[in-house]
This record gives C-alpha cells, structure tokens and sequence, in this order.
C-alpha cells in the first residue's frame, strides 16, 4: 500500500526485580534499583533471531502454520513433518476444537523424528499472507511462553515477504511485560526461522518489531518510574551514545522560548514538563542535502485529567498516554540502527496532567506559541494543548514532512481498523470538511473543546487547524493518482496505542507500540 493511501488519523524490558521494601520513588537519582538507566533501548528484550535450512534446531518447541479450508478441514502447511505424521496430527485437530482460524493455537507433544519436543499449530485463517502469517507467528510463539525459550518457526515455501513478516511477528510474540514481577517465567529469547530464504531479507522486518517492543516498554513503565525527567534523562543516555544529537528544554528554558502551553499542562505536577529534541543525520552528516523529516510524539507520562478528573476506570491506563512520544523515539533509534538515509528530527514534548494547587483551571487562559489564545474548558484536553506548542516550535526548521502522532483523543476500536505496514489506523474522514467548526471564544481565539466531544476524533484535529501553518490536505487528496504529498500529517493513536484486552495477532497486552512501523516508513519512503 502507498504512503499516500494513508488517511489522517491513527487509528516498551528487563529482568523481574521486586520494589525496595516500603519505598515509593519518584526521582530520577533513585531510579537505580528500577534499572530504568542501565538499559540499552530495551536490550534485554531483543532475542536473537537466525535463518536454517535445518528443521532439527534444537528449539524446545516448533511453530506450524495450519490453514483453514472451506470444507472444515485444517492442512498444515509446509513439508517439516512426514505425511505420516502430518495425517495422524490432523485426526487430533477436531479433537481439540481447532479449525485453523486467526489467533488460534493448537500444543501436541512431539515425538521422535519431529523437530522439537513440542509442536505449536497456529492458524492463518482462510488465506496466509504478510498480515495473517505475522498475526500467527506472534500468536503461536507467545504459545511457548513459560515452556521454553527457544522456538522454531517452520516456515512453507513461500515469498521473502511473507517469510519476513513471518519473523516479524515471531519477535512481536516474545513481547511480554514482566519486569516487576518476581517469579516470572523466562522469555523466550532465540527465534531460528525455518527456511531458505536469504537471511538479509528479514533484518529490516526484525528490526522494526525490535523497536516496536522497545516502544511498548516505555509505554508499560509506571508512572512513578517514567515520568517527564526521566523520560528526557533516558532518551539521553540511550541516544547520545548512538551518536544521535539530543536537546533538552526544562522548565526554564521553556518559560524562556514563551512554550506557555507546554507548561500550562505540566503545571499541577511535582514531575516538570520537558521537550527533547534528536537529530539524526545519516553518514555522520557528511552531506547537507538529505530530505528532512520531522516527527512529533505526544508524552503525557500520565494523564488524571487534571481537575476535570477521569474516573478510576478511565485512569487504569493514562500511564500509555506517551505511546506516541514512545513511537518517535523509538523511530529515530530504528531509523539509526537501519541506516536510513533521511535526515530525521524527533520531538518529545513530555508532561504530566495532574490536578496540583499550580495546574489549569476551567476558563484560564493560555498563550500558544503561535500566538493565538486558548480558553481552558477542559483541562483533560491537554494532549492537544501539548502539541499545539510542540508543532509550531517544530514547524520552525525548513522540512520535506512533518508527522505528529499522539493520543489526541480515545477515538478508536482494535475492531475497526485499516491496516498500514504492520501498524492499525483508523480511518477518518477529511478533516477539513467534516470537522471545520470549532468554538471561537469571547476571551480567547479558541476553546481547547468541550468534554463531549473528547471521543471524537476530529475534534482535536479541528483544534489543531485553527493555527497558522497546521491544516493538512492528507485526506482530501489521499485517494488520488497523481498528488504531491502534504507537508504535515497529523495522526490519532487513539485507543490503538494500548490494548486493555487479551492479547491477540501480534498485539500483546498493555503497550501496542503502534505507530514505529509507519513512522519508519515514513521515514525510508524519504531517503535518498
């Protein structure tokens, strides 16, 4: 699928280490014993994946694809087992209730001759391509999970790019978040892909699910752990040593730069607000004439909803309210690792909506940087005050393309969904048209919107047009030809960035990582 077919809105782990006894840390030179600091871009969750010919791994357990049919038979795609074999495992599939269907797994105990001592039956569906064969790679290696830490995947003779997404998902499924739990299950750590295939075909595909589970790292840590300071000190120490340049604006300084907006949504907190700016040009910056992408990723640490406060419910999981600032960091690092040549500038604006003596108040009124006024009438609204500030900063340097990604608002349902390079959007129409009218105010130019209309996607997008500089034609031109890309694309994560369910396809629980995939895409459709 093109870049261009695209529509506006969008649709992060270590060893298990048990609290200190009684402490409850909040800053970042106590951090220690989280180990938030000593990891590398979450290194200790990157298994190393290899590519054999070989069906006799030595894996503990072996991943088949099983295929439904349209009589209600299962067949079990690839040569791996014997048809002897393969005839006596089909007659236990009925048996078991499994008929080959997505996000359906089967465990038989291998026998002598089999290539490992468990067999994984997980089902593509009625048809096996990228989607479906990511979906169940992931699917059947979480199946192993607290069994063994080395798993085969027996891949069909197939194209490179099914093989790839194959892997892909393979990495995706040894995704689990269990850095504080004390008796956890190891992960699984060693993926060998089953096949013939060039072993290069696969390296991109593996990085970009390495990345996304880095994400959702970040997304999962607690926000007593992960909050704007630490978040910016991480992004330091994880970057500087890649060579990627890194810029931090304290409260200070964005008192200095006039970020009003900014600071206004990280005001009743005791966690500081920061903006974090990487730079990443590619070759060591050995040319000038790189095209230039900007990324902006929206970090709200937490979200309580300030005082208009959410409920205990809807509060669960305002911790994944940085998945896009999770997304673009974690981007730039892939895009780095990958070599990508693109010049590429990553913003993180990165603040804490809490409901402190210091935070909004419903009819404050707060200067943007682009000096329009916003009169506050919902101070849960702050993702798109966030980011108005971030966009307009960034708008600054000259650029080929400008992507913002946040969770502008809780538009979107992991049920409804187009899907674009791995990644779930939800597809919107042009904002331009549907959603133009947003409430001037007697004192101020604009109103940061009604609490009704925060599940409404195109509210905040509407916001956003009311600044100079920030309407996109993405969606009016998307179904064209012949078109010249817009210069910013704004993306609404929505509920797409956590997933409070079961895990399903290559989708855990908790932190998605959504968005790194796209963004990468982004990024390489760019380079030169």
């Amino acid at each position: 699928m093109r870049l261009a077919s695209l529509v506006l809105s969008a649709v992060g782990t270590l060893a298990a280490l048990p609290l200190a006894a009684g402490t409850y840390i909040r800053q970042p030179h106590d951090l220690e014993p989280f180990r938030l600091f000593r990891r590398t871009g979450g290194d200790s969750n990157r298994p190393e994946v290899t590519v054999s010919p070989d069906k006799n791994t030595g894996a503990g357990a072996a991943v088949f694809f099983a295929q439904a049919k349209s009589d209600g038979s299962v067949d079990i795609l690839g040569d791996a087992l014997s048809a002897q074999r393969t005839a006596q495992i089909k007659k236990f599939f009925p048996v078991f209730g499994f008929t080959g269907a997505e996000d359906s797994t089967v465990k038989i105990p291998g026998e002598e001759g089999d290539p490992a001592s468990l067999l994984i039956f997980t089902g593509v569906g009625n048809e096996m391509d990228k989607n479906t064969t990511r979906g169940a790679a992931a699917f059947g290696v979480r199946a192993a999970y607290g069994v063994t830490t080395k798993v085969a995947i027996m891949v069909p003779k197939t194209h490179d790019d099914v093989i790839a997404s194959a892997a892909d998902g393979a990495v995706s499924g040894t995704y689990v978040w269990n850095k504080y739990k004390s008796n956890a299950p190891p992960r699984v750590d060693c993926i060998i892909i089953v096949s013939d295939c060039d072993p290069a075909k696969i390296v991109h595909d593996v990085t970009a699910s390495l990345y996304v589970n880095y994400a959702r790292d970040l997304v999962n840590e607690p926000a007593n752990v992960l909050n704007p300071e630490t978040f910016a000190q991480l992004a330091s120490d994880i970057a500087t040593p890649a060579g990627i340049a890194v810029e931090i604006w304290d409260e200070k300084r964005l008192a200095a730069e006039r970020l009003d907006a900014i600071l206004a949504v990280g005001a009743g907190s005791e966690n500081k607000p920061r903006l974090v700016k990487l730079s990443y040009t590619p070759g060591g910056g050995k040319r000038n004439n790189w095209r230039h992408v900007v990324l902006v990723g929206g970090g709200i640490t937490f979200d309580s909803g300030g005082l208009s406060a959410k409920s205990t419910a809807d509060m669960s999981n305002q911790r994944g309210d940085m998945a896009g600032a999770a997304a673009v960091f974690k981007t730039i690092l892939a895009a780095h690792e990958l070599k990508v040549n693109t010049r590429i500038t990553a913003w993180l604006p990165l603040a804490e909506n809490m409901p402190g003596g210091g935070g909004m108040r419903i009819g404050d009124i707060v200067r943007t940087y682009a000096n329009k006024t916003v009169e506050i009438v919902d101070t849960d609204n702050e993702s798109r005050l966030l980011m108005v500030d971030a966009i307009a900063f960034a708008m600054q340097e000259e650029h080929d393309i400008l992507v913002d990604i946040s969770t502008y608002s809780s538009s979107g349902d992991q049920n409804t969904h187009a899907e674009y390079n791995g990644d779930n959007f939800r597809c919107e129409p042009d904002m331009d048209c549907a959603y133009s009218p947003v409430g001037k105010r007697d004192a101020a130019d604009a109103d940061g919107n009604s609490a009704a209309d925060t599940t409404n996607s195109g509210t905040p997008l509407a916001f956003l047009y009311r600044f100079p500089g920030m309407s996109s034609s993405w969606g009016r031109y998307a179904k064209r030809d012949n078109y010249n890309p817009p210069k910013l694309v704004h993306i609404n994560l929505g509920a797409m960035g956590w997933n409070p369910g079961r895990p399903y396809a290559d989708q855990p629980s908790m932190g998605t990582g959504a968005g790194v995939k796209t963004l990468l895409a982004v990024a390489e459709q760019y380079a030169l």
